[in-house]
């Protein structure tokens, strides 16, 4: 028989097509069917191969018969690709698929997150595997030094990976935010700029993941004073606002006006707050058994000092003093509002925000003016919202004398009353204005603690208002009469003996109360401060 030497393409196409439902690898020596197969596939690459380069070539295949080779993997190797084409073909890879790291073994999650159903998943498949053999090359390349410094800085911000590294910005964000280069490269692919990553977490649109780690990539609290020590103060302004801010909100706060407010409290509990803080030496240990050793009390007697301290700094007479508040909108005009916007928007968007970034470097950084001033205004617009809060307060009470019925509804607590006064009105169940004006002036006098000093302040704020108590049928003169002529032992005839003996009794406690009080006034607040310090205490335990 005699065999024929030459075998059209057509039919070697044919060959080929039956070759690859066999599963085997395709090399230069296959032979298959009796066919050198391997050898063909050879032939045609570098026929092509002089087409290309404009020489003459013996191969004549129409578009058709190509494509079939290419789909039969035949022209792979058709035009092996230069360092610099595979570097580029490994960027574009990254750009379209950022989430596969290439060098991996097959990460088939990840690609079935790109391809929406079987068949795009297999081609993508195929790409990686063809994509891992130009990073392999490119890695050996490089550790032979055979790789140019600018061929090997385009891998790196191509963002390539593995021995490249990471790109420079991803580094320098790793850097500044105390980040892993890892968490970064995550912000910067699923959010594509920092900015949009906070933005997102302000508006608490991240997943929770997410949020735990802007959270502790970003500052809760910034002290615009640069304060020294504002690590100590920044925990201190948190234990005195006993809550933690929301994602959405940055709280600013003044350490100097914290320290100002620190030095009118009692001089005892200005030094245990200052001892329990570091905010005297860092050499002086801050633990309530060293610091009441030193004082020579109970360490619980120093935590309910403590207790105290922190809780009148709680009081917003005082936390106004050192609180910074961007949104008191209605105390600013419309002006002040835009200043206030893009300060906050600036504020957000700089290098501050990040934990890591140590404050007083802002002083010593010509880059950071423009946050030293947005510090500066904010300060000063703070001092004038302040005053016209006072203002706007000062009328608020103005109008409310002079509507009794509003003034009926206001608070014990706001009546400025002194603390044995309120003390006594909250033992009787007293809680607004209105509620003191339904007692007689007699049944006011009974309640146990409102002696005459604390019954005259109480009707001066009364009369202050507008109020008058609620009339009895004696009137008090009378009373106040019968007292009198029960201390001279004399009578009236028409009171009965009963009332002149009960009057007398009361009038008698009454005196040694007054008597008393001068003395041991001072020392009275405390022990109440003390007590209703313990009470908390006891109530948290039971919570807890």
């Amino acid at each position: 028989m005699k065999v024929r030497k030459y075998i059209l393409l057509e039919e070697k196409i044919e060959i080929f097509k039956r070759f690859s439902q066999t599963g085997e690898k395709l090399k230069g020596n296959t032979v298959f069917e009796g066919y050198p197969i391997g050898m063909w596939a050879i032939q045609i690459r570098s026929e092509l191969n002089r087409k290309i380069k404009g020489k003459e070539a013996r191969i004549g295949a129409t578009k058709e018969q190509l494509d079939m080779l290419q789909d039969l993997g035949i022209l792979d190797r058709q035009k092996e690709a230069r360092i610099d084409e595979k570097i580029d073909m490994l960027v574009e890879w990254r750009k379209k698929y950022p989430k596969v790291q290439i060098g991996q073994n097959i990460p088939e999650d990840t690609f079935r997150k790109y391809a929406t159903n079987e068949e795009e998943y297999k081609k993508l498949v195929a790409e990686y595997e063809k994509i891992k053999k130009y990073y392999d090359y490119a890695r050996n390349r490089k550790s032979e030094n055979k790789l140019t410094q600018e061929q090997i800085s385009r891998c790196k911000e191509g963002n390539i990976r593995g021995v490249f590294g990471f790109p420079t910005q991803v580094e320098e964000l790793a850097k500044k935010t105390g980040q892993s280069e890892e968490n970064i490269e995550h912000i910067i692919i699923d959010y594509e700029t920092m900015a949009n990553f906070i933005n997102l977490y302000r508006k608490g649109e991240l997943n929770d993941d997410d949020s735990k780690l802007a959270s502790s990539m970003l500052r809760s609290l910034l002290d615009i004073d640069l304060g020294s020590d504002s690590d100590k103060t920044d925990k201190l302004y948190n234990d005195i606002i006993k809550t933690f801010p929301e994602h959405d909100i940055l709280e600013l706060y003044s350490s100097e006006g914290l320290e100002k407010m620190i030095n009118t409290l009692q001089p005892r509990e200005e030094y245990v707050l200052k001892r329990r803080y570091g905010l005297l030496s860092a050499d002086l240990p801050t633990n309530l058994r060293d610091i009441a050793s030193e004082m020579k009390v109970s360490g619980e007697m120093v935590r309910q000092i403590e207790h105290r301290a922190l809780r009148k700094l709680r009081a917003p007479s005082k936390l106004k003093k050192f609180s910074i508040n961007f949104d008191e909108i209605d105390m600013l005009t419309e002006d002040e509002r835009e200043i206030l916007e893009n300060l906050k928007n600036k504020l957000y968007a700089s290098d501050v925000i990040f934990c890591k970034v140590p404050l007083n470097a802002l002083q010593q950084n010509s880059e950071y003016y423009e946050i030293l001033r947005c510090f500066s205004f904010i300060k000063k617009m703070n001092a004038i919202t302040e005053e016209r809060r006072n203002k706007r307060e000062q009328e608020f009470l103005e109008n409310r004398k002079n509507n009794p019925e509003e003034a009926r509804k206001i608070n014990i607590q706001e009546l400025g009353f002194s603390l044995g006064t309120r003390t006594a009105l909250r033992k009787a169940k007293v809680k607004t204005l209105g509620d003191i004006v339904q007692f007689t002036q007699k049944d006011l006098m009974k309640k146990n603690g409102i002696g005459i000093r604390r019954f005259s302040e109480i009707m001066q704020k009364i009369e202050e208002y507008g109020l008058t108590l609620r009339e009895e049928t004696e009137p008090l003169h009378t009373t106040l009469r019968i007292e009198s002529e029960v201390e001279n032992e004399t009578t009236d005839a028409e009171v009965f003996a009963t009332d002149v003996v009960a009057y007398a009794k009361r009038r008698k406690e009454l005196k040694a109360q007054e008597k008393q009080a001068a003395e041991l006034e001072e020392l009275y607040e405390e022990l109440y401060e003390e007590q209703v310090s313990e009470e908390d205490h006891n109530l948290d335990d039971g919570s807890k």
